[in-house]
């Protein structure tokens, strides 16, 4: 799979998620700290956090993602600020920290069961047009196989306990 297929995989799980999540060009580390037995992220990770540089300028795969999906920016900020699409994006980040912090294999997501959340969540947030909730399946439809690898190689880094 070539570099730009890659960056709309984990844009198009991270926008649609999910997220997910994540490119060559702007590594997401899923920091993590143990809080009386239960591990909590160190801090809130949205779509935005992948989509922009630490300076808060958009990155590359946002414009990766925005041109792949041909939508506008206005189109785009609504993707990026979906309730829905963040609280997935939560939730898979937790089976990222399970999966690779304790090998849980059960923690784990298929592709279907990636596709089937994001596809929730772009069908909850109300403020898409049904014509950009088709354009944003259509592509996660187009990338279904390679989800789960995607996410799934995100980096997790134990902090310790807090």
């Amino acid at each position: 799979m070539n570099k730009r297929n890659i960056v709309l995989v984990s844009i198009v799980v991270v926008i649609l998620i999910v997220i997910c999540t994540i490119t060559g060009t702007y590594a997401v580390v899923i920091n993590v700290i143990n809080e009386n037995g239960t591990d909590k992220i160190v801090n809130e990770i949205d779509i935005i956090d992948l989509v922009t540089n630490d300076d808060g300028t958009y990155n590359d795969t946002y414009y990766s993602v925005k041109n792949e999906l041909d939508i506008t920016e206005s189109e785009a900020d609504l993707l990026i600020t979906s309730i829905p699409l963040n609280k997935t994006l939560d939730d898979i980040l937790k089976s990222v920290i399970e999966y690779k912090l304790h090998n849980n294999n059960e923690a784990r997501y298929s592709n279907d069961e990636l596709c089937s959340m994001i596809e929730d969540a772009i069908n909850k947030t109300t403020t898409l047009s049904t014509q950009l909730k088709n354009k944003v399946l259509e592509k996660l439809a187009y990338y279904k196989q390679d989800v789960s690898d995607y996410v799934y190689d995100i980096e997790v880094v134990s902090l310790g306990d807090s």
